[in-house]
């Protein structure tokens, strides 16, 4: 039937067997292996094992999450190798638990004010929301990702991060339209997990998003192997050098042509042009729904949730929607306001390079009761960077 059809191509990308879980965890932590590597490729989706794939075996149970923890814990690997793989397996439970506490997260935004946020909306929505979904925005890294996603239910974790940031922060597009969709498409959709990501990169979960990621720049794909696999319509131009290849409409038409390239033909006008100018309507839109919510932030911008037993607390706010009605507004430029000191914060940093300000964990002893276990973690989530969108 046409579901099956459809299915084809993802069961030929996956061996959905225990046995095929267990060799891709012990390929990934051989010595001198894939893991060895992680910390310096994990955000590279031009290189095939530059992070695990084994989300999926996670998802159904067919990997022990023990197995990988104890795989990672012995791999003969420096800890600072290492950390941050091990740290994917502490976000998986942390997402469970704020599922446990937010139920309803999947469909409705932790910072209750959040689902009044002003979306882009009509046919604009419908006409965006559909070019992101099929790969067909304009942006060569966007739409390697969403196709690759359609053709295996699966994509990178740092591409996970380009699209969602793609859909929320320029096209203004609910995070809802997003997690519906890798939902839908996702081998390994995992609903809090998904949840969580979602929320916090549509700034509306227990944390948010402390970057931007540029949609352009390509540092996901330095070769331009990744989308010359999947935008095949633009592989020609990958001689030309990988910056033309991510941003095809800085090309001549008479080069584009040399290479069978015709933009709004053989591959789509991008769908918004200036990148900035979308910026500045996100914020405006954010900043117009916080200003009629007053009671949702402490008196220094920071958003306030309700914890299940009613208890108020505040959650990390980017610097840029710390709304206060006696100050101005920043300018787009001051958006990404450096961190203190050297600018080095501690921790790992974002899944691109320069695009994310370190946060240190809070101090203090574990949590004891639920009640301190759910202050905990909107405090974990907001004490670690942001920097994984899955395994």
């Amino acid at each position: 039937n046409c579901r099956s059809h459809w299915a084809l191509p993802i069961k030929e990308s996956w061996d959905a067997s225990e046995a095929a879980g267990q060799r891709l965890l012990d390929c990934f932590a051989a010595p001198g292996a894939a893991m060895s590597k992680y910390e310096q490729q994990r955000s590279r989706a031009d290189l095939p094992m530059s992070t695990s794939r084994l989300s999926p075996y996670l998802r159904f149970g067919l990997v022990s999450v023990r197995a990988v923890h104890f795989a990672i814990r012995d791999a003969d690997i420096p800890h600072e190798d290492k950390k941050t793989m091990g740290r994917r397996l502490y976000w998986r439970d942390l997402a469970y638990f704020q599922h446990y506490c937010f139920p309803h997260m999947s469909t409705k935004c932790i910072r209750v004010h959040h689902d009044n946020t002003e979306w882009t909306e009509g046919e604009e929505r419908e006409k965006w929301l559909k070019a992101w979904q099929r790969g067909q925005t304009g942006y060569p890294v966007v739409d390697a990702g969403m196709r690759e996603l359609e053709a295996t239910g699966w994509m990178n974790q740092s591409v996970r991060i380009v699209a969602a940031g793609f859909l929320t922060e320029f096209l203004n597009l609910p995070w809802q339209d997003g997690h519906r969709w890798f939902h839908d498409r996702l081998i390994d959709a995992d609903a809090p997990i998904n949840a969580m990501m979602w929320q916090n990169g549509g700034r509306s979960g227990c944390d948010q998003w402390n970057f931007i990621v540029s949609v352009d720049s390509g540092s996901q794909d330095p070769t331009g192997e990744y989308v010359a696999k999947w935008v095949p319509e633009l592989a020609p131009l990958r001689r030309l050098g990988t910056k033309q290849l991510h941003k095809p409409w800085t090309i001549p038409l008479q080069t584009l042509r040399a290479h069978g390239v015709e933009l709004g033909h053989t591959y789509p006008h991008r769908v918004i042009a200036d990148l900035e100018k979308a910026r500045e309507r996100t914020v405006e839109c954010v900043h117009n729904m916080l200003l009629a919510h007053p009671q949702q932030r402490n008196k220094d911008g920071i958003d306030l949730i309700t914890l299940p037993d009613g208890q108020r607390v505040k959650v990390y706010t980017r610097f840029e929607y710390r709304v206060r009605e006696n100050k101005p507004k920043p300018r787009i430029k001051e958006l990404q306001r450096p961190a203190k000191g050297k600018g080095k914060g501690k921790g790992n940093g974002g899944e691109t390079s320069g695009s994310s300000q370190a946060r240190s964990r809070p101090p203090g002893p574990p949590p004891k009761t639920e009640n301190s276990l759910v202050q905990s973690s909107v405090q974990v989530v907001s004490g670690y960077s942001q920097d994984s969108y899955r395994r």
